[in-house]
């Protein structure tokens, strides 16, 4: 989970930019105040689509560098995956290229992580193997060359469609919980992510960016915006009980930042310290995941999970009715229950 985050992390600016875009896009559509054959609509959501299509390559070239070969051999391997003839054969289904006996299946790579994260992985080992005993004059010549010779058809044959495999099985590992019992996961998702971001346990993005590739909406990037706004009434109401000083202060500034998003100083100046806070955010997420859960809250595109994010969630429907019940629900149970736990004011150990 942490290399997934190391590898996803660094392209999260470019994907949150594309999915607020995509959010706008869908307000301004969904408000009527323009049409999706508005020129400027089409134009937006090739801005906003963009960092989603052309995935692997962000993902290519930070996973190169996290396995600590040159990032442009990174976007080289998603190049490979994104080729047209692989892309537009994709639509095919069945068809392949034949080569020694085997086939490169034809399946369409773009805005997934998985394929490129694992061709890249063994190109990485496979490189550095070579690089060992080639002469370092002429490593520059044909490292690379006998690298990407060696991995590209490992890749094309075995790599890439397993990364996509993997990406559909936890796809469908996820819906079919949600399937199975929505309020009991969404209650169990979003009470313990206060504890995931506690214990740096990160990569959860793979899943959600999946989810929006192949289902085209994700219900587990929800469950970070209620978890956040759970945490922002935990801590807000604990400022009211702490006297005037540092800590009631900090309680306040943190738990109003929470709501954008950001939960890491409520959550390690405040909520672990106080412990109180820390148990209410936990339960309060719970009744949030499950009431948005229950109500069947998506979000159509990856953005903040905070407040701003909001436009992500517009759809034709009552989805963002819904989430604004989810929003509120979620603040307030965090809020109440730490009120409910008579929080003190002095640190316990």
């Amino acid at each position: 989970m942490n290399t997934l985050a190391a590898i996803v992390t660094p392209s999260l600016n470019a994907i949150i930019a594309g999915g607020m875009l995509k959010g706008l896009s869908a307000t301004l559509v969904a408000l009527k105040l323009m049409s999706i054959k508005d020129p400027f609509i089409q134009v937006l959501n090739i801005v906003a689509d963009a960092p989603f299509y052309f995935l692997p390559f962000l993902i290519g070239y930070a996973a190169a560098k996290r396995f600590k070969v040159s990032g442009y051999y990174g976007l080289m391997m998603a190049g490979v995956l994104m080729y047209p003839t692989i892309v537009n054969g994709s639509t095919k289904p069945g068809t392949g290229i034949g080569m020694w006996g085997l086939t490169v299946p034809f399946f369409n790579y773009k805005a997934s992580i998985f394929p490129v994260l694992l061709s890249v992985w063994v190109f990485a080992y496979v490189y550095r193997w070579i690089n060992r005993w080639m002469p370092r004059k002429i490593q520059i010549v044909f490292t690379g060359m006998i690298a990407f010779l060696i991995t590209t058809p490992i890749a094309l044959i075995l790599l890439a469609p397993l990364g996509n495999y993997i990406a559909v099985g936890l796809t469908s590992a996820v819906t079919k919980l949600y399937a199975f019992s929505a309020p009991v996961a969404g209650a169990f998702f979003c009470g313990i992510l206060p504890l995931t971001v506690i214990f740096g346990i990160k990569g959860w993005s793979a899943v959600e960016l999946s989810n929006l590739n192949i289902l085209h909406y994700d219900f587990m990037l929800p469950n970070f915006f209620f978890s956040n706004l759970a945490i922002s009434g935990a801590t807000l109401a604990a400022s009211l009980k702490m006297k005037k000083g540092i800590d009631k202060s900090a309680a306040t500034s943190t738990g109003l930042l929470a709501i954008l998003g950001i939960t890491e100083p409520a959550l390690y100046g405040i909520d672990v310290p106080y412990k109180k806070p820390l148990w209410s955010s936990m339960i309060g997420g719970a009744i949030g995941g499950c009431v948005a859960a229950t109500l069947g809250v998506k979000t159509f595109a990856f953005a903040m999970p905070g407040i701003t994010s909001i436009a992500t969630y517009v759809d034709k429907g009552n989805n963002l009715l819904m989430t604004l019940i989810a929003v509120a629900v979620s603040w307030l149970a965090g809020f109440l229950i730490q009120l409910i736990f008579n929080f003190k004011t002095k640190k316990e150990n």
